[in-house]
């Protein structure tokens, strides 16, 4: 691949990024990705004059394996990642959601990282397309890390970790990188925990804090739902149960219902008497 074919396809991979994050997260602006990207490469600077100082220490120029294993982390993990989030200070995130701000981290990692291999690029590096499926995910990523715990600090709740494993992961990849066969490979798996790292802290900060039940929390609710269905409240026993129509009790008779039933049935007398009278009469005609 030609030099200036590698360049414009480094160039062009953060304006893909920039297309789709305007066009699947609607809070985001295009603006706003254009200064994460400018943001990108203005970290480059400092970067590259604080690791130029800090390679000439003794504990840098060791070849030991521990020697090695501590300048990527403290050269490559640390600095790199403390500097990209002091940059990453510069960027808007007054009234706009955490996703819009995530997108523009991502910019800023990715813009770093086709940045930083142009600069490789110049220097003869020629394997461009494994630098920019392993060294510009884990700059891109480990960004997104970094932009959870400023976004959290923003916001008056910091979570650190987020931070502590984009600094550990970036080294650890790096540490990796520089052997060949089989240990290599624990490069690529540190790039797969940072992916990984990044969705759950990304779901955990979109998490609203009213949702998030501590285990205690949700083991009081399931022991009150118990209580509720072995002793239901009274309101509810009122509801369910059936009234019950009771019969009424016959009362004494007084002494008015007396004198009625007494006037009438004397009434009924009278009327049956002229009755049999003439009952009486007819047979005597009839005999």
């Amino acid at each position: 691949m030609s030099l200036v074919l590698s360049i414009g396809l480094c160039i062009l991979l953060p304006a893909i990024f920039l297309g789709i994050f305007c066009i699947a997260v609607p809070e985001f602006k295009f603006r706003w990705g254009l200064w994460s990207a400018v943001t990108g490469l203005f970290s480059l600077i400092p970067i590259t004059f604080i690791q130029f100082f800090i390679l000439s220490l003794p504990i840098f120029t060791a070849q030991t394996i521990g020697a090695v294993l501590v300048t990527a982390i403290i050269f490559n993990g640390l600095i790199e990642e403390t500097v990209k989030m002091l940059c990453m200070l510069l960027l808007p995130y007054k009234k706009q959601s955490f996703p819009a701000f995530f997108c523009q981290t991502l910019i800023c990692g990715l813009s770093l990282g086709c940045f930083e291999t142009i600069i490789y690029l110049f220097a003869g590096f020629q394997e461009i397309g494994l630098r920019l499926v392993t060294a510009v995910v884990i700059h891109t990523f480990c960004a997104g890390l970094s932009g959870c715990y400023l976004w959290s600090f923003r916001k008056k709740s910091p979570r650190t970790m987020p931070f502590v494993y984009a600094a550990a992961l970036h080294g650890v990849y790096n540490f990796f990188a520089g052997f060949t066969g089989f240990f290599w490979w624990f490069s690529v798996l540190a790039i797969l925990l940072t992916l990984l790292e990044c969705r759950i802290w990304y779901q955990k900060i979109m998490l609203p804090p009213a949702t998030a039940k501590s285990p205690r929390a949700e083991g009081t609710s399931r022991s009150e739902k118990r209580k509720q269905r072995t002793f239901p409240e009274p309101a509810q026993k009122s509801r369910n149960t059936t009234v019950h129509a009771t019969p009424e009790k016959s009362k004494p008779a007084t002494k008015t219902s007396r004198k009625k039933t007494q006037k009438t049935g004397t009434a009924g007398g009278e009327s049956e008497q002229p009755a049999a009278a003439a009952s009486r009469s007819a047979k005597h005609s009839g005999i």
